[in-house]
């Protein structure tokens, strides 16, 4: 402290910067001081010294013990100018009272400082990033914008940077071990420091790229301070490693494609305006004979004859390069290079290569040799040759045709004959036919969506395609012919010929007819059959009933017996000559149905329940079972009732006494499923195939002791079909069958009075009595 100074510091101290301190809170402040770090006098009265001296950033940190004004320290105003002041702390009169005086130093030094630093910015680049540092200790006294963006790019505030030692700030965002060998540098050597393209990570994972340059400042060869430039060359160094890139891509690609010029098996060859070889590869070796006497384009011509494909001699000036050095582009030319040693068969292609100025600087060539090609084709051809004398002599009338314009080429002896018989004007001359469409001649255009697919096909798959059924007019007879179109392939695997067959099949088309014809005869012969049965059947029928109604007592047992039996033959003849009507219309596309929304399961417990008395005269349980007690689907219902009848009817047929039949309806995914399984009998295997044919019988002791006709499970498969369903049978010899029908789960919309649900009781009564009319086994 002062010696003795016990009140407010002398005079000539009055009028400096100062607080006064008591128990370490400032109880009053200088004017001067308030301008010094331009704050409000509200701002620094009440607070701690320590509150102050963060609030003013100084540095380094205050040694209480040391405030003799001999150590300067760094302080910035409100604004961040920064000041270099030394402190003296005096005690007062009162006790507990100090008076703490700054003393501003070096202020004309920190103004030109400063003032450099502005000078440097102005000057500079605008993307420059540049800050002003003291030292040794690196603190941050000034920086512009771009500093604060390059260096500090997680920090959105200045103020939290000013008078914070850059080394700190820069090792928390960079590479510390780095840049701490930039600073322990600078320290030892006192020069400065330039980083250049230094990479750094952004926070958001971008690349940046910095040139960095630390300058010392001296005076009297000591360093004052520090200028610290950034510059960001991210977009330079971006540019220039693409261009590095893309350099190595290009020299990469042209090794490739040296390489693959060198190995690739067309020869190739560059040739310059002077006719000069600038590249021959390996390959070309194999086409030029003695080729290393070639230097120069032409020198070939001293032991080789080059020719077109018409065997025109090529001239010098007409050779392929020569042609491309004036600007022609050449595609696919045939040459035919006759060497010493062997002839080679050459496809050649050429293209010109221009300057920068437009002009053409190079030709280049490619030769493809195709004398393996060539050779195979001429065998082809004379094969060809042998194969169309062959067939010439055969007796199917064949074309040969161009593809793709189906333009006739050449036909055989028997195919002459046949066009001669269809077409008369050509009876004179066939030549007169010949490069004409071959399909004008037949009654079918190619150019049709049907026929047009067929011909895809062909050109698809290679394969042939036959048109079937062509109706043909022959001498004013209708024929039919089938059109084979057998495609030939060339070396390529692609169609250049096309060999028509005509397979006449007029005969088989006529038996087919014939037998349709019969088939048609028949079945109307048996319609009219069973028609004419079922007329007295129902006269039979309908007296019986009147007599068992009006002479019931009349009749003795005897007579009433006898009347029984009438009345079920007539049942059984019923069922009979009814069944045998609906196959026939099934057979004609009569068979029609209708179809109305129907509870399944009631409509199967119904039926179920009215033939249970057939099942009690023979002793035998029926059981009905279904997993939902209501299922409405669209369905007809007389159908369904004489396909459950008659399944129902066979189980209790061939079913022994004390044994089971089960009816089930479940709901298997979209259908419904119905189960008729029993305990009878049962199917061997190999009679199961025919059980659904027309009169297929199973041939054994308890089935023939029953009647049966075969067409009841023949009629109840057409039915399911009818309805859109499958039937499947699983059965065991001796112990059941199981049939099981799969309907689709649907239903439809209908009016209301037709969607109403009905079961006529008369109708299953009847079907009843005539399905069961066989059933009279004891």
């Amino acid at each position: 402290m002062g010696n003795g100074e016990k009140s407010l510091p002398y005079k000539s101290k009055k009028f400096k910067p100062y607080v006064i301190v008591k128990d370490g809170i400032i109880k009053k402040v200088s004017s001067n001081f308030i301008k010094l770090i331009n704050y409000d006098k509200q701002e620094i009265e009440g607070k701690s010294i320590e509150e102050v001296f963060k609030l003013i950033r100084i540095y380094p940190e205050v040694d209480e013990n040391d405030l003799f004004g001999k150590k300067e320290y760094f302080i910035f105003d409100s604004m961040f100018k920064v000041r270099v002041v030394t402190i003296i702390k005096d005690e007062m009169k009162k006790r507990g009272e100090y008076v703490y005086t700054f003393i501003e130093r070096n202020k004309k030094y920190i103004r030109q400082k400063l003032s450099f630093f502005e000078r440097i910015q102005f000057y500079s680049d605008n993307s420059l990033g540049i800050a002003f540092f003291s030292y040794p200790d690196f603190i941050l006294l000034k920086a512009n914008k771009n500093f604060y963006k390059y260096l500090y790019e997680s920090t959105s505030k200045r103020e939290n940077l000013i008078g914070k030692k850059i080394k700190n700030e820069i090792e928390a965002n960079y590479n510390s071990s780095f840049w701490g060998k930039i600073w322990e540098c600078i320290l030892k050597t006192g020069e400065g420091y330039n980083v250049k393209e230094y990479r750094h990570i952004k926070s958001n994972g971008d690349t940046a790229y910095y040139n960095i340059q630390i300058t010392p400042i001296k005076e009297k060869k000591e360093i004052k301070c520090c200028i610290v430039s950034i510059k960001d060359i991210t977009d330079d160094v971006l540019k220039r490693k693409e261009l590095e890139r893309q350099a190595s891509i290009i020299k990469q690609q042209r090794d490739e494609l040296e390489a693959i010029i060198k190995n690739i098996s067309d020869g190739i060859a560059v040739v310059d305006k002077e006719l000069n070889y600038e590249l021959l590869n390996d390959t070309i070796k194999e086409i030029f004979y003695d080729f290393d006497s070639i230097k120069r384009y032409g020198d070939s011509l001293k032991n080789t004859k080059y020719y077109d494909k018409d065997g025109n001699i090529i001239s010098f000036e007409n050779f392929i390069g020569c042609r491309v050095l004036r600007g022609e582009r050449i595609e696919n030319f045939l040459q035919i290079i006759k060497r010493p040693d062997r002839t080679v068969y050459v496809s050649t292609f050429g293209s010109p290569i221009y300057d920068k100025n437009g002009e053409i600087a190079k030709a280049v060539l490619c030769f493809r040799d195709i004398t393996e090609q060539i050779n195979y084709e001429e065998i082809l051809k004379t094969q060809m040759e042998h194969f169309y004398k062959i067939i010439d002599s055969l007796e199917l009338p064949l074309v040969r045709i161009t593809y793709p314009d189906f333009v006739i080429i050449e036909m055989n002896k028997r195919a002459k004959e046949f066009i001669k018989e269809i077409v008369p004007r050509f009876h004179m001359n066939l030549d007169m036919i010949k490069e004409d469409h071959i399909l004008k001649y037949f009654p079918i255009d190619y150019k049709k969506e049907e026929t047009y697919i067929y011909i895809l096909e062909m050109e698809k798959n290679k394969n042939p395609v036959k048109i079937e059924n062509v109706e043909i007019i022959k001498k004013d007879k209708k024929i039919y012919s089938n059109l084979i179109f057998q495609p030939i392939l060339n070396s390529s695997g692609e169609i250049y010929e096309i060999l028509m067959i005509i397979i006449d099949i007029t005969h088989e088309v006529e038996e087919k007819e014939a037998i349709a014809k019969l088939l048609k005869m028949q079945g109307e012969i048996f319609s009219f059959i069973t028609h004419e049965f079922k007329t007295p059947l129902s006269i039979i029928s309908a007296a019986v009933q009147a007599m068992e109604f009006l002479c019931k007592d009349e009749l003795s047992e005897r007579a009433k017996g006898y009347i029984k039996r009438i009345k079920q033959s007539c049942l059984q003849q019923l069922r009979l000559v009814n069944n045998l009507l609906d196959i026939v219309r099934a057979d004609a596309g009569y068979l029609k149905v209708y179809k109305k929304n129907i509870d399944i399961v009631k409509l199967t417990r119904y039926i179920t329940e009215s033939v249970s008395i057939y099942a009690k005269q023979k002793d035998i349980n029926i059981h009905f079972i279904s997993d939902t007690q209501s299922k409405i689907i669209a369905i007809d219902d007389e159908k369904y009732e004489r396909i459950l009848l008659n399944l129902l009817s066979n189980a209790i047929k061939y079913t022994q006494p004390k044994k089971n039949i089960f009816v089930n309806i479940s709901t298997i995914e979209n259908s419904i499923c119905l189960e008729v399984k029993d305990e009878g009998i049962g199917i061997p295997k190999d009679k199961q195939d025919i059980v659904f044919q027309r009169f297929g019988q199973i041939d054994n002791s308890l089935s023939r002791s029953c009647d049966g006709t075969g067409i009841g499970l023949c009629l109840t498969k057409l039915f399911v079909d009818a309805l859109g369903g499958r039937i499947e049978l699983i059965s065991n010899e001796g112990k059941g069958s199981s049939f099981k029908i799969y309907l689709p789960d649907f239903i439809i919309e209908l009016e209301e009075s037709k969607n109403k649900q009905t079961f006529e009781d008369s109708r299953l009564i009847q079907n009843v009595n005539i399905e069961f009319s066989n059933i009279y086994c004891d």
